[in-house]
């Protein structure tokens, strides 16, 4: 319930385990039986207010998963703030541990391995893995 109030959406019949942290909530989207598991860190931004964290519906994210929508330009000596929405489609499995850099697009159906660092979109129905996150295979689906 608390949820509901406090993020700019939170979707039907979804989880978010103890110990997560969610910094700037009403940038944050979460849609319709969507799973965040424990010790996960949705962060956004302070500075940018059109900066969002979206995340689609039939979502598995697994522990100690890190979003980051905001950083810093190391190209200047004051590092000054960047940021930019980060968005994760329906269907998408986000293994432990990895971490979801600004600006990135998971397409719909996407694996991420655990441990990875994503820092380029990831194509729908692909796996991708690894530190930066590279393609591995597609993803097939049996019914």
């Amino acid at each position: 319930m608390i949820f509901k109030l406090l993020l700019k959406n939170f979707g039907k019949s979804s989880y978010i385990d103890y110990k997560c942290y969610l910094r700037y909530m009403k940038q944050i989207k979460i849609g319709s039986r969507t799973s965040i598991n424990r010790d996960c860190k949705l962060i956004a931004s302070h500075y940018y207010k059109d900066v969002f964290i979206e995340i689609g519906d039939n979502v598995a994210i697994g522990p100690e998963v890190t979003f980051f929508a905001a950083g810093h330009d190391y190209r200047h000596i004051d590092l000054p703030d960047t940021a930019d929405s980060i968005k994760i489609c329906d269907n998408v499995w986000i293994g432990g541990r990895s971490v979801i850099l600004q600006g990135v697009t998971v397409g719909e159906g996407a694996v991420i391995a655990a441990g990875s660092v994503v820092t380029k979109n990831v194509e729908p129905y692909t796996i991708v893995g690894g530190n930066p996150a590279k393609y591995i295979k597609d993803r097939t689906l049996t019914c």
